[in-house]
């Protein structure tokens, strides 16, 4: 009753270190009412955390590329269903061997072979469940997993008489329906493996007889004696898990605890139960067996006839023994008679259950059949639709003698399908239920937060998509990135003051939003709280998380009148959202050191106590996304991922494509390989939903990406771990992220005649950013007509796309307007970095396939490169000039000024044939004496106001020129590189000594002191900034702290003291 821990089961599931007896003298020696910092001490102390009996398991039978699955003809859902086939992997669990040598110290109920778990806070088998978990297996070809499984419950039963609900000692005093004849029927019919039937035929008559023996009662209808089944289970204290629970069923107002109804789903599962071992002793040629099963079926089917079946109503339904009647309203459960075949040689008597369907308009709801239609608050109530019942439905329909239910079994089908496939596009995750009022949102209530994995609903979604093969879905014809939701049914559920979609419009136009969220995207509630300037930042209002829905926050702005005051915005604002930042939580990598190996290898004390400083921030910008984000994903405009992450830092609380990049140079120098690998796999996870990476973790990002450094992170985590198979798993994820650039991001040139494909930035959207809404709209309205709006507004968000947001570079060049934002024009320039950087991608490409003995790929990537770096050469070499610059198509020349972009074909590797092109870029940087200043490469010579100019120098440029020259072919320029390295370094530490803060960019004409400049102010922390200078300071381990640098700042150890006691971050 101390409440430790937020879900109750956490306890339960732990393991003692000692033996009872131990600890319950340790627990004695507390006193009589111990405190709650004595109890978590004594937990802490007695018990291991939760889960630590099992270990994760890789079925040895798992393919990547199930046989099955390949009868899937949608592209799409075919891929996705490989992804699916992936959770297997992700869900299945041994016992360890600690667990099973000490069994008595531990709650879990040993069994002999792995399992799949569903998912969360279900970390063991549970029966049930492993029903439709065996159909997503069977599909995907993992015979010996199933048969693994089957047999942990045969065990089971052999050992208690009956199995119990799920793998831990604590539910031994209850069941759940019984599902395991189903198993072995279900298993049988793809294996054909008779000799596994008949072995274990006796220990499914116990189970079978279980139910009979145990969970019966007779009640006489018209005279007639008739047995039902009913779920009673033996205990008379509240659940350690779950209090109070009594089925699997959950907490539904369908249960009363001292009154239990003859359940349809329960005596129905019995029903089906006959047949098959009916069918199973037909098959050993034991006819009397096979006729006494028959004859039972024949009996419990006459018996539901009896009680359970309402011709009035034309369905089936509980009985309440205490009322003597039947229960009049809708539950689910009703087409479990469907799936069992009750129905089947009665068409009318089908025709008629599916009519009463109809009636109560539960078939209606766009996201699934609904458990019932009470609001109770429960989780198996309304709004919730649960993976098995909707299956069941459809199995129940697909075997009925009417073509017409068979039809509209497809279309159930597919709409759950496709349900759930939004679900995962958007979050990235599969729940345990889902409300059915939207589509692919998880559902709510109950006494524990929405669970994902998650085994019953892959399992349900993986047969669905075998059994029907055509399934599919169509793609938009103005963005084939936007997923068209299929004619969406309205549900009939009652709303007060119906809102207009119009309403929430906000121009009234056809334009291209960030997103089609009705409250971050787009709308008068954007409008109005963005206008207001509520907060100093406007990305602060659009990371905030709702505390309802998105219909009732709306009916909650109509209320407030047609111009509602600031106050009255603000108040509006408290009321219906949740502070910005509040789907995230601090995160420690577990694979953090304090001091990592390659940093001893820092020769100078002073930088290399700087270095461990700078490793420790990793703890302050770890994230991970909290339970209840991911939970309630609708409710916010996060972009929820599987794995933690390193964020930037300040104003930048989610993931950032581009920056990542460098944060993974400082994440791989401090030895962080699975935190690498969890950040990089999360972006390989949204090619896979997307087509593309968003620019960063928010909905509002979905409009465009950033400079594409996907494949350089493979590459750079492969150079440190060499884990080719991480590679080659992840080949063709790579490959669609490189042809996205190619597909909806290239225009083509001639030049000379001959015509060359060039990328070029350009965001799907013409309004503006819902992160920084004001400060667009503002600019916006100095346009005379929509289309010059819409013109700025997409030229903006691609600026926002190249990162450099914004800098003179994507602006008119002439004189007279260079400084002026408005002349932004960035979809008509063809950058230098983004080509070199794709050119670099091709390069990798080619390496990856080599290294898999794919020449045909390698030398098609390779060609690739060749090509691109063909085009570059004929349109962005400046010969007179003697260096690379963008070319602005609307003028049709190159730019002449100088920005750093200049930097990155050397990175890329352009002129590394090329001593004298090196070194002819080398010089004309020189020239334009921009190596001279004492704080870094400066962004560009333009004083425009705009972050990405003059004076701010961005350490992702600098480290790409001092990689660059490092690689060199020339002496002059490694040298060169190594000087660059120092001075840079050397202001970092400097600006450190003096603040204790690594800053986002930094001002060229002093050392160490925070650029200026843009829509937002300066940002500490700073991810890509600590990545580069780690790298560089293990890169270049003899660089060294001059004495007159030190004697232009504070000692650095008085910093490092506080940020020891303190932190940098709260």
């Amino acid at each position: 009753m101390a409440k430790i821990f937020d879900d109750a089961k956490t306890f339960v599931d732990m393991r003692m270190k000692y033996d009872v007896a131990d600890i319950e003298r340790n627990f004695i020696a507390l006193g009589v009412k111990p405190s709650e910092e004595q109890l978590k001490k004594f937990v802490a102390e007695n018990f291991s955390p939760a889960g630590h009996d099992l270990e994760p398991f890789i079925p040895e039978d798992w393919v990547e590329k199930p046989e099955r699955l390949n009868k899937i003809r949608d592209g799409r859902l075919r891929q996705w269903s490989f992804r699916l086939n992936k959770l297997w992997k992700d869900l299945c669990r041994n016992i360890t061997r600690e667990a099973r040598g000490q069994s008595k110290r531990s709650s879990l109920i040993v069994v002999q072979n792995p399992f799949i778990v569903p998912g969360g806070r279900f970390r063991e088998y549970y029966y049930w469940d492993s029903y439709w978990i065996l159909h997503g297996v069977l599909t995907c070809g993992m015979y010996d997993t199933a048969k693994g499984m089957i047999t942990n419950y045969l065990d089971l039963v052999r050992r208690y008489g009956f199995i119990p609900n799920g793998g831990r000692i604590y539910y031994l005093n209850r069941s759940q329906p019984p599902f395991l004849i189903q198993m072995v029927d279900l298993y049988y019919s793809y294996t054909k493996d008779l000799q596994f039937v008949l072995t274990n035929l006796e220990v499914l008559e116990n189970e079978y007889n279980f139910w009979e023996k145990y969970r019966s009662v007779t009640l006489k209808v018209s005279g007639k004696p008739h047995s039902f089944a009913i779920y009673k289970a033996t205990m008379t204290t509240p659940g350690q898990s779950r209090t109070g629970m009594i089925t699997s069923l959950g907490s539904t107002k369908l249960w009363r605890l001292q009154q239990r109804a003859a359940g349809t789903s329960l005596v129905v599962g019995l029903t089906n139960q006959v047949p098959a071992l009916s069918k199973f002793f037909k098959l050993t040629g034991s006819q009397t067996k096979s006729t006494k099963y028959q004859e039972l079926a024949n009996h419990r089917k006459l018996a539901i006839e009896a009680l359970l079946w309402n011709e009035a109503a034309g369905a089936w339904a509980d009985y309440d023994v205490s009322k003597q009647s039947n229960t009049k309203a809708f539950y689910a459960s009703i087409v479990v008679p469907l799936w069992a075949g009750l129905a089947r040689e009665n068409k009318t008597r089908e025709e008629l259950v599916f009519a009463n369907m109809k009636r109560a308009k539960v078939l209606d709801f766009p996201g699934g059949l609904p458990t019932s239609l009470n609001q109770s608050g429960q989780q198996w109530d309304f709004p919730n639709g649960w993976p098995p019942l909707q299956h069941m439905l459809i199995i129940g329909l697909t075997k009925s003698n009417s073509i017409l239910l068979q039809n509209e079994a497809k279309k159930f089908a597919q709409s759950w399908v496709l349900s759930n496939w939004m679900g995962f596009k958007r979050t990235g995750y599969m729940f345990e239920k889902y409300n059915v009022t939207s589509e692919g949102n998880t559902g709510q209530g109950g006494e524990y937060k929405p669970q994902i994995g998650f085994g019953w609903t892959n399992g349900v979604i993986l047969d669905l998509l075998v059994r029907f093969p055509d399934l599919k879905f169509a793609i938009s014809k103005e963005n084939s990135l936007e997923l068209i939701e299929l004619s969406k049914k309205k549900a009939n559920v009652r709303v007060c003051n119906p809102i207009p979609a119009s309403l929430f419009n906000a121009t009234g136009t056809n334009e291209r939003y960030a997103c089609d969220n009705r409250i971050f995207c787009q709308g008068k509630i954007l409008h109005s709280v963005q206008m207001a300037k509520i907060f100093d930042d406007a990305k602060t209002f659009v990371d905030m998380r709702m505390k309802y829905d998105v219909a009732d926050i709306e009916r909650n702005f109509i209320a407030l009148g047609v111009k509602p005051s600031e106050a009255q915005l603000k108040k509006f604002v408290a009321e219906n959202f949740s502070p910005a930042g509040h789907d995230l939580e601090p995160f420690i990598p577990e694979d953090w050191v304090e001091k990592p190996e390659r940093l001893n290898k820092i020769r100078d004390g002073r930088l290399r106590q700087w270095s461990f400083t700078l490793n420790k921030l990793w703890k302050d910008l770890g994230r991970n996304i909290t339970s209840e984000a991911r939970g309630q994903s609708q409710l916010s405009s996060l972009i929820v991922v599987q794995n933690p992450f390193i964020v930037p830092g300040g104003r930048f609380r989610e993931y950032y494509y581009w920056d990542s990049y460098w944060i993974l140079h400082g994440v791989l120098t401090c030895g962080m390989y699975d935190t690498a690998k969890g950040m990089i796999t999360n972006y390989l996870d949204l090619v896979r939903r997307y087509g593309f990476i968003p620019n960063g973790g928010r909905i509002y990002y979905l409009n465009r990406s950033q400079p594409p450094f996907l494949i350089q992170m493979v590459d750079l985590y492969y150079s440190y771990t060499k884990d080719l198979q991480f590679v080659l798993s992840n080949l063709e994820i790579l490959e669609n992220e490189y042809n996205f650039w190619g597909k909806y991001r290239s225009v083509t040139v001639k030049v000379s005649g001959m015509p060359h494909s060039f990328a070029i930035y350009k965001a799907n959207m013409t309004t503006a950013r819902p992160e920084s809404y004001w400060h667009d709209y503002e600019v916006a309205e100095r346009f005379s007509n929509q289309h010059m709006k819409s013109r700025f507004y997409q030229a903006v968000a691609s600026a926002a796309e190249s990162g450099w947001d914004f800098s003179s570079r994507w602006f008119n060049q002439s004189d007279a307007s260079i400084g002026k934002f408005e002349s932004i024009h960035t979809t008509e320039i063809i950058p230098i970095d983004l080509n070199s950087i794709l050119f670099k991608n091709a390069l990798t490409l080619s390496k990856f396939f080599k290294l898999t003995g794919s020449q045909t790929k390698s030398k098609k990537y390779q060609e690739l490169a060749n090509h691109r770096k063909l085009a570059i050469e004929a349109l962005l070499w400046n010969e007179a000039a003697g260096a690379w610059a963008d070319y602005d198509v609307s003028t049709q020349s190159n730019t002449k000024a100088f920005y750093a972009s200049i930097v990155v074909p050397l990175w890329a590797g352009l002129a590394r044939e090329n001593k004298t092109r090196e070194e002819l870029v080398f010089a004309n940087m020189k020239r334009a004496k921009v190596l001279d200043f004492p704080g870094g490469l400066p962004t560009s010579l333009n004083e425009s106001g705009q972050q990405w100019d003059f004076p701010n120098g961005w350490p992702p440029l600098q480290h790409m020129l001092i990689i660059g020259l490092t690689k060199s072919s020339s002496i002059l320029l490694q040298n060169e590189a190594k000087k660059f390295a120092q001075s840079w370094v050397l202001s970092n530490w400097m600006g450190f000594n003096r603040t204790s803060y690594m800053f986002e960019k930094y001002n060229v004409t002093s050392e160490g002191n925070t650029g200026r400049g843009g829509e937002y102010k300066p940002q500490v922390g700073f991810g890509w900034t600590n990545g580069v200078i780690l790298d560089l300071l293990v890169r270049f381990p003899d660089l060294k702290v001059e004495n007159n640098a030190v004697a232009l700042g504070v000692s650095v150890f008085p910093c490092l003291l506080l940020i020891s006691l303190a932190g940098v971050f709260n």
